[in-house]
């Protein structure tokens, strides 16, 4: 894969495949080269990192987008369309899933379901915004109990 990179003020076509660390070096570029060999069928980390960002930041602008239309275009839309604003966190962890130790993918979880719990006590148990925000202390609980 071959890609074009500025390098004091000069364009430069680089191929990532075969990449050497001297070349590396020599053009400045940080990848993380021993790893190079286990990521090399899924391509290099930084490339993924950069198709993972663009996709999360076009997300946000469309629940960005969604959350206004729904506002603004449905009667009564603006008391629940701020939940559309937790698509791109929760997607994120989604993503994050498959490539992090197990440990980190539990506690990724169980902060979801302690954030969805703690919406779902105060919207559907009356004065339950009150007390339902002691959930978030167990966060920390599970983070330190896997640890």
């Amino acid at each position: 894969m071959k890609t074009t990179i500025e390098v004091n003020g000069e364009v430069i076509s680089v191929d990532l495949e075969n990449l050497t660390e001297e070349e590396a070096k020599k053009y400045n570029i940080n990848f993380n080269i021993p790893k190079r060999e286990s990521n090399k069928s899924s391509g290099w980390v930084i490339t993924t990192n950069k198709i993972r960002s663009k996709f999360l930041r076009v997300l946000f602008f469309l629940s960005l987008m969604a959350f206004f239309l729904c506002g603004f275009l449905i009667e009564g839309g603006w008391s629940w369309s701020w939940a559309i604003l937790f698509v791109t966190p929760f997607m994120s962890a989604f993503i994050d899933m498959f490539k992090k130790p197990k440990k980190q993918i539990f506690k990724t979880i169980m902060s979801l379901l302690v954030i969805s719990g703690f919406f779902a006590c105060g919207f559907l148990i009356e004065g339950a915004w009150k007390w339902c925000w002691v959930l978030f202390f167990l966060i920390p609980i599970f983070n330190i109990t896997v640890e």
